[in-house]
């Protein structure tokens, strides 16, 4: 096949899958390619050129996939085409965003990569997914994220159980997509979120959402009123069992490892207090915890708890 014949079918390609609402950059890249195949074929023996021609259907698919009208599953994962230089990249970016409490652009951004089989993106997606679901006001609509989230977390699981977040983010929304079919189901998955976020803590000991996790699981458990108590005795035959003691030394190590990261830890460190009748480390930690400034939707449902929590102290001992 002749130079020209190649360049010509390519063209007709691109002209077929293009979109052209990018216009001169898209073009610019075709163009680039067109003229490299051009001055690659020029002297080369059709032989060879049989032998090479394979290479051409991945490079056309890196210029041809950048068209917006390509549209994604999430359910079939391809494999990745993304180098691990790049992948650095994506992560920094990604991780500057969330830092920046950008969820929004965060999603979007990161959303283009949703079919790459990287953990490190996974997990990242997860997050970002959750993290629209939380600021979303509608119910089928926060929903709908929690469930996207909690396949990106799945997948980041299964394609490096080696990495913490993979667990802490699996974990996080394993029990999330729980809470939409009852307390039963929610139950059942005890264990299962516990173990995943200890192994987070296996493999990261400093991570400070997970050893807040840990410390939430331990308080909620230690929380159950006699009616889930029964409950769980009669889904299982060794049901959970912890103490506000245990959940205070988780929440007090997820502070020592990262001061003021989460307004919700001081929150849980405040209720704890207040559970064991600590009502001056109960109001200090609740104080704080008013004190943050209002970021995420987290920081919104941390003061709003908090403020209530500090009226109810405030009415316990004054009757004292």
């Amino acid at each position: 096949m002749s130079s020209l014949k190649i360049c010509r079918s390519l063209l007709t390609i691109t002209r077929l899958s293009g979109d052209f609402r990018e216009g001169k950059q898209l073009l610019r890249k075709y163009r680039t390619l067109l003229c490299f195949l051009k001055n690659y074929c020029q002297g080369t023996q059709s032989k060879v050129l049989d032998k090479t021609s394979f290479l051409i259907v991945p490079m056309l698919a890196v210029f041809v996939g950048s068209g917006k009208n390509i549209q994604h599953d999430i359910s079939k994962p391809v494999k990745s085409t993304v180098m691990k230089a790049d992948v650095r990249d994506v992560k920094k970016t990604a991780d500057l965003l969330h830092r920046k409490h950008k969820e929004s652009e965060l999603y979007s951004f990161l959303k283009q990569y949703s079919h790459h089989d990287d953990a490190e993106i996974q997990w990242r997606l997860a997050r970002a997914a959750h993290a629209m679901g939380k600021r979303s006001t509608d119910k089928q609509e926060r929903k709908a994220f929690m469930v996207e989230a909690f396949e990106y977390a799945k997948r980041a699981l299964e394609q490096d159980p080696h990495i913490s977040n993979c667990h802490k983010w699996y974990a996080i929304l394993l029990d999330q997509t729980a809470q939409y079919k009852g307390f039963r189901a929610r139950l059942c998955n005890v264990f299962t979120v516990k173990k995943h976020f200890e192994k987070a803590i296996e493999l990261d000991p400093n991570d400070a959402l997970s050893l807040h996790s840990v410390g939430h699981w331990c308080f909620a458990v230690a929380d159950l009123n006699w009616y889930e108590r029964k409950l769980t005795e009669a889904l299982f035959p060794c049901p959970p069992r912890s103490t506000y003691e245990e959940a205070l030394v988780y929440f007090e190590r997820a502070e020592q490892a990262d001061p003021k990261f989460f307004s919700m830890n001081f929150v849980m460190l405040g209720k704890t207090h207040l559970r064991l009748g600590n009502y001056d480390k109960a109001i200090e930690y609740l104080t704080e915890a008013c004190g943050f400034p209002l970021l995420t939707p987290d920081d919104e449902v941390a003061h709003k708890e908090a403020s209530h929590l500090l009226q109810t102290i405030g009415h316990k001992t004054a009757a004292l």
